[in-house]
This record gives structure tokens, sequence and C-alpha cells, in this order.
């Protein structure tokens, strides 16, 4: 970085090469105004990557902790702290006046400065371009491993959950299973019980209807009984007596006879009625027996769902053993590329201390100019005073001189006019006395 002061003219050329949108003229850099600075360097920390925008728009927080102070003095001051410490970093010191009052000559030799300094990052850049490239290439493939290693851990995850969540329902299945198959020896028992009631059942059925027939043939005879007898009514009323009485046994027997049918037919209907009852059993039983057919389908299913969970465990260890192999190769990958950015970052900070001792070198290059400039000026100080001296001692002397003269101008007339006496007289011997004469004696 060149510490050599540049022109007007050499600093507008530079300025407009390096930030082409910022608008500048040599008028600003003459007679620079307030506005035109803060602009110039708002836009140069800008593009030394500074976040300007928070400083120019006061953050609500720094509002609420100075609501007395206005926002322009607070975007002021904001830019002032930046500004100062980033001057103390090149090796200048920076006012506030500098800020709100720029001096012309002032203003000239911080703008020259911070240019030189933008010369140099940006001849620096240019070296170090390639190596933050490869930086950022290799924190993105980081990032990228990373994601695929949080990716490959939520599969993992997941796959466990999912064996978990898959022994969780086998383990039920089972329960339901063992449930299934108590429910249906108790099914088996009551649907034997059943068919030997049923079997019982239709034994007195069958014995209900046989006596039931006899009844009817007895019923039948009787009434046949009864049509002979009324054929062989005889006018004697004693045996009409007899006949009667007998068949008034007769019938007494029969009515007793219906009414035991009566009752029979009634134990009939009663047995129809635990018959139906017994039907609607079978037909609870049969309906149970396709209900345990099914559960004995979906057993059989779950069954299959289980083999195929117990296959996709197979392939899913399979492939948790080929996922850690993955991992274990990425994580060797990742200390592969730690080792690369530590031997970077190794690199970037020989560089940083390289540039470090440049700007060390710069700072002393300075430091010695400004002594040498203050040197210079203490020289310049005492030749001025010199200067001055020697100008009131040439006064002293001129004004002695002049005296002197005007003495000698005195002297001079004073001869003059006794050279002129004694001319006259020349002239008058002259006059007397022969040339030939006054030659000879010369």
């Amino acid at each position: 970085m060149a510490n050599k002061l540049k022109t007007e003219q050499e600093l507008l050329s530079a300025i407009q090469e390096k930030i082409p949108d910022f608008q500048i003229c040599l008028s600003d850099l003459k007679n620079p105004s307030r506005d035109f600075v803060f602009r110039y360097y708002t836009m140069v920390l800008g593009e030394f990557g500074a976040d300007v925008n928070s400083m120019v728009l006061p953050h609500p927080a720094q509002k609420n902790k100075f609501p007395h102070i206005p926002p322009e003095t607070l975007r002021l001051t904001n830019i002032f702290k930046l500004l100062k410490v980033f001057f103390a970093r090149i090796g200048e010191e920076f006012s506030l006046e500098d800020l709100t009052d720029p001096h012309p000559k002032r203003t000239l030799y911080l703008i020259s400065h911070l240019d030189n300094f933008h010369t140099f990052a940006d001849m620096r850049a240019a070296s170090i371009n390639d190596v933050k490239r490869n930086v950022f290439d290799r924190m993105a493939k980081r990032d990228q491993i990373i994601n695929m290693k949080d990716n490959i851990e939520e599969k993992i995850n997941q796959e466990c959950i999912s064996k978990v969540n898959r022994h969780t329902t086998k383990l039920q299945l089972e329960s339901q299973i063992e449930m299934f198959e108590d429910n249906l020896e108790q099914l088996m028992k009551k649907k034997n019980e059943i068919v030997h009631v049923m079997d019982s059942l239709k034994s007195m059925e069958s014995t209900l209807m046989e006596q039931n027939e006899k009844l009817l043939e007895k019923e039948n005879e009787l009434e046949k009984r009864i049509e002979m007898m009324k054929l062989q009514i005889v006018p004697s009323p004693q045996t009409l007596q007899e006949n009667l009485t007998q068949l008034k046994a007769q019938l007494q027997v029969s009515v007793d006879e219906v009414a035991a049918s009566k009752e029979a037919q009634q134990g009939k209907v009663q047995l129809l009625k635990k018959l139906q009852l017994c039907m609607e059993q079978q037909s609870a039983r049969d309906n149970l027996l396709s209900s345990i057919i099914n559960l004995h389908h979906e057993q059989s299913e779950s069954m299959d769902l289980i083999k195929s969970l117990m296959e996709e465990k197979q392939s899913a260890a399979e492939e948790d053993v080929n996922l850690t192999q993955k991992l274990c190769q990425l994580k060797q990958e990742m200390v592969q590329i730690k080792d690369e950015i530590s031997q970077v970052q190794v690199s970037g900070k020989q560089s940083v201390e390289t540039y470090k001792q440049q700007m060390e070198q710069l700072n002393r290059d300075h430091q010695a100019l400004v002594e040498n400039k203050e040197k210079s000026i203490e020289s310049i100080t005492k030749l001025e005073q010199k200067i001055a001296q020697t100008k009131l001692e040439v006064e002293e002397e001129t004004t002695v001189f002049i005296n002197r003269a005007q003495i000698y101008t005195k002297h001079y007339e004073e001869y003059k006019s006794k050279n002129k006496y004694l001319l006259k007289k020349k002239d008058l011997v002259e006059k007397a006395v022969p040339r030939n004469i006054v030659q000879y004696y010369l």
C-alpha cells in the first residue's frame, strides 16, 4: 500500500474507477461538504462489507435506550464509531469534526489514505480469492455432508421407531390371537353343549310327536265309537243310562286325554320355542364361527404381515449396515475435510499474519513518514525562524547601510563640491602654465 498522497484529480479518477456508482466531482474534493463525506465514508464501509444499513437506521432498542437523542445524532454517532475504529486499524486518527465539519486538506489526506488502503485491499483480495473459494466450497461440502448425516440419522431413528412400533403391533396381535383362541375354545364348548341340547330336544320332539299321533288315533276311535253308539241307541232308558254313563266316563277319559294332549301340545309349543331359541343360538353360533373364521383369516394375514415386517426388518438391518458403512465413510471424509479446512485456516492465518506484518511494516513506514513529516515541520519552523531572524538582521543591516549610504552620499557631495573647486583651480593652472610643462611634470 503506497503512502503517497494523491492530488484531487488522481483521487477523483481512483474513486470513479473503484466505485463507479458513486457520484463525485472535483469540487467535492476541493471543497468537501458534510453530506459528501458522509456519503463517501458510508459507501466505502459498505464496499468493505460493513453493515451500514444498521448504522444509518438506528435500531428500535437504541431509540428506546436514548429517547432524548434525535435519530440523526444516533446515525452520526454510529457511523463515527465505525469510522474511528476503521481508521485506527489503518493507522490514522479520525475525529468527529472530520465528519461534521470537514476541512479540505484534512479530508483530502484521509480520503487519500483510505483509497490507498482500498487499493491494497483489492490487491490482497485478488490473491486470496482462490483460497476463499476453496474454503467456501469445502464449507458447502461440509454442510452437505452434515445434512446427509442428519438425514441418515433421521432415517435410522425413523426405522428404529417403526421397528419398535412393529414389535408393539406384533405383541398386540399375539395377545389378540391368544384371546381369540380362548374365545374359540369357550365357543366350541358352548357349541358342544348346544348340540347335546339339540339332540335331546330332537329326541323329546320325536317322543311327543308319537304321543300326539297316538292321542289323535284314540280321539278318532272315540268319535267312531260315539257314532256307532248313536246308531245302536235303543228305547230302553236303563240301557241308555248305562250307555250314557259309559259314554260320559269314556268322554271324561277322552277329555282327560285331550287335556293331556293339550298339555303335551303346550309342551310341544314350548319345545318349539326352545327349538327356535336353539336355532337362533345356532345362527349366533354360525355367526360366531364365521367371525372366528374371519379372525383366523385376519390372523393369517397378520402372520403374513409379520413375515413381511420381518423381511422389511431384515432389509432395514442390511440398510442400517450399509448406512453405517456410509456414515463411517462420511465421517472419514469429514475428518479429511476438517484437516483440509484446518490446513486452509493455518494458511489463512499465515496469510493474515503476513498481512498483519505487512500492515505493521506499512504502519511503521507511515509512522516514520509522520515522524519525518514532523521533523520536516520542525526544521521548516526553525528555517522560518532563521529566515525571520535573517530578515531582521538584513533589515538592521539595511538600515545601517542606508545610514552609511546617506553619510557616504553626504561625504561624496562634500567631496564633489571640493572636487569642483579643485577642478576649477586646475583649469586655471592649466591655462596659466603651458601644456608641455604640465605633461613634463606629469
